[in-house]
């Protein structure tokens, strides 16, 4: 019972890290064009930790037992 209630808490963290991620490369998407491409963080970054989230994610949730 606690690995599935784990396995929850897991998800849904990380399910909205991962939809953050999604929504502010999108944002940083449009705000590229007018401005320079080299802010603190630009929409190919936020893509990639969205990307890095989504592989964490389906590691955690394949478990060997």
């Amino acid at each position: 019972m606690l690995i599935i209630k784990t396995m929850i808490a897991v998800k849904g963290r990380l399910t909205k890290e991962i939809n953050y991620w999604d929504f502010r490369a999108g944002e940083l998407k449009t705000q590229e064009a007018p401005r320079k491409a080299n802010a603190k963080i630009n929409s190919e970054k936020a893509r990639q930790r969205a990307d890095e989230l989504q592989m964490r994610l389906q590691q955690r949730l394949c478990i060997n037992l």
